[in-house]
């Protein structure tokens, strides 16, 4: 199956849990949701962002879908709820965002950014974490590049964070 909708670069995809949808994110300003077993994009569920999207995560337990991107100097994060359609921004970040990902109990939202740091956010109450154990103190900067990729791990006790600056580094 080829799905086709999208008019420029496709840089995220994500599944959801129930293995029937998937969503991807392009730097046509679009979020796209698609429909698995009929082939096709469900046109319903489109959202369009202001600026590109680079990075596209559901969460395991299917309530959230979340966008992140934005231009050279702006972003934009958004966690929409499923169920509800309600749809939340976050603020934080000074420069793109390229990454993101959902712990597996649904409850945290990591992001890197071109602005070389890390955040951790909490979905139930739509703030920046205030506690979280890292290994290395209470900062998440140190990186000198864009941070590419990142993991929290499965019991969100660690965050792994890749860079430009040709590190990772464990928070």
């Amino acid at each position: 199956i080829t799905f086709e909708g999208h008019g420029e670069l496709i840089r995220s995809i994500s599944y959801f849990p129930d293995g029937e949808r998937m969503i991807s994110g392009s730097e046509d300003k679009t979020v796209r949701q698609w429909d698995l077993k009929a082939g096709k994009e469900i046109e319903r569920a489109r959202s369009v962002c202001e600026g590109d999207v680079w990075a596209v995560a559901v969460s395991g337990d299917g309530r959230w879908v979340v966008a992140a991107g934005g231009d050279w100097n702006s972003t934009e994060l958004k966690a929409c709820e499923v169920e509800t359609g309600i749809v939340k921004t976050f603020e934080g970040h000074s420069n793109q965002i390229t990454c993101v990902d959902i712990s597996a109990d649904s409850t945290l939202l990591a992001t890197g950014a071109k602005d070389f740091t890390v955040r951790v956010w909490n979905l139930e109450s739509w703030t920046l974490a205030k506690s979280w154990p890292t290994v290395l103190g209470d900062s998440f900067e140190g990186h000198t590049g864009t941070i590419e990729s990142l993991a929290l791990s499965f019991d969100c006790t660690l965050l792994a964070s890749a860079s430009s600056d040709d590190t990772v580094k464990l928070w």
